[in-house]
């Protein structure tokens, strides 16, 4: 599953994933650093019953890797 500090921009035709950084002694400050792309010509969504403990899971399947996601809402 996703950890919490990956931050996902849902772009035209790309889907951006990063990480998220804590910076210096200002706790309240984030970055986020790169971590790759998935063009979304060539993926799909897979949908997870939910069961186990879990809920709002999906799979962002895509030809080299598949992302295994969690959402807080359905909505989300």
């Amino acid at each position: 599953f996703a950890r919490r500090g990956v931050r996902f921009f849902l772009l035209t035709d790309l889907l951006l994933y990063a990480y998220r950084i804590r910076g210096g002694k200002n706790k309240a400050h984030c970055k986020l650093h790169y971590k790759g792309c998935i063009p979304l010509g060539s993926a799909w969504i897979r949908d997870i019953r939910d069961g186990n403990g879990y809920c709002n899971v999906f799979q962002v399947v895509a030809p080299k890797k598949t992302y295994t996601l969690f959402a807080d809402t359905p909505q989300d």
